[in-house]
């Protein structure tokens, strides 16, 4: 049986990241295991002059996880409940490998503005840690897998993405759309015969993708954009009303500014709807 982690925290946000989450579970006949975790407090705790420090930091995280129980135990479902204390990025991935956790779904905050460039340092730092694949839940979003998303450019990430996609559209009987955005330079997409050299390595991509997959041609789609690729990826997905985007993720880079600006961060924060990077090894 495969194991879903769903990390929330004491907002009503995390409680209905949880709430979706259940869903997942159960097209996927996982179990679930909900972990909160307190951030540790950096400064001195004795000059608060307040009793129990401990645990009145603790209180609030520790009722988000009985909500999450009894809600559970509402609708006739067993979960586990992990609380930890510590840096939240290195606890969850952490509960993540103990558990042997097959999908980390984290929720995506919507309070910044669409198009920031940045996912926040806790969730990319999560992101890169973790083994399994992680799904980020925007506040407001549904989750599906009828229509899928998957961004396409060539690379090993990319490869693993696809072969994703195809795992999740033979399971649910949805479809695929692979984007592959163009994103050149100005001064190089003036240049003679350079945009049609891009475009013709893009359309032969795509071809190779059509050729390697298994679904018909009702439940396949390849597009090709002029675009930088996270706004291609999270336009696109608004247009054709997509259920899920996903993007792989190999390797993991051990300077954190290397995850900064990349697709995989540009995407989630402009997508309205869930964003599953694959990662190597265990699968969703």
């Amino acid at each position: 049986m495969k194991t879903l982690l769903v990390a929330i925290d004491n907002s009503e946000a995390g409680q209905n990241i949880f709430k979706k989450s259940l869903v997942i579970a159960t097209s996927l006949q996982a179990r679930v295991v909900v972990v909160a975790v307190t951030p540790k407090y950096e400064g001195n705790m004795n000059r608060l002059f307040i009793d129990d420090v401990e645990g009145k930091f603790n209180a609030p995280f520790q009722q988000s996880l009985r909500r999450a129980e009894e809600y559970a135990v509402s609708l006739g479902l067993e979960i586990k409940t992990i609380h930890c204390y510590g840096k939240p990025s290195e606890e969850i991935a952490r509960a993540a490998r103990e558990i042997g956790a097959s999908l980390l779904v984290l929720g995506c905050s919507r309070k910044y503005h669409l198009e920031r460039m940045l996912l926040g340092r806790t969730t990319a730092e999560i992101v890169l840690g973790s083994h399994c694949d992680v799904m980020l839940v925007p506040e407001k979003a549904d989750i599906g897998f009828r229509k899928l998303l998957v961004g396409i450019n060539g690379s090993e990430s990319a490869q693993l993405a696809w072969q994703r996609s195809q795992e999740l559209a033979a399971s649910y009987g949805g479809e695929v759309h692979a984007l592959h955005a163009i994103d050149l330079p100005v001064e190089r997409s003036l240049r003679y015969g350079v945009m049609q050299e891009a475009e013709g390595k893009s359309r032969a991509l795509l071809q190779k993708l059509r050729a390697s997959s298994e679904l018909s041609e009702e439940k396949l789609f390849t597009i090709m954009r002029l675009q930088q690729p996270g706004k291609a990826l999270a336009e696109y997905a608004r247009e054709k009303d997509m259920n899920l985007i996903i993007l792989g993720a190999i390797g993991s880079p051990s300077i954190f500014e290397m995850f900064w600006g990349s697709i995989i961060e540009k995407t989630a924060a402009m997508s309205t709807c869930p964003v599953l990077i694959a990662k190597p090894g265990l699968n969703a």
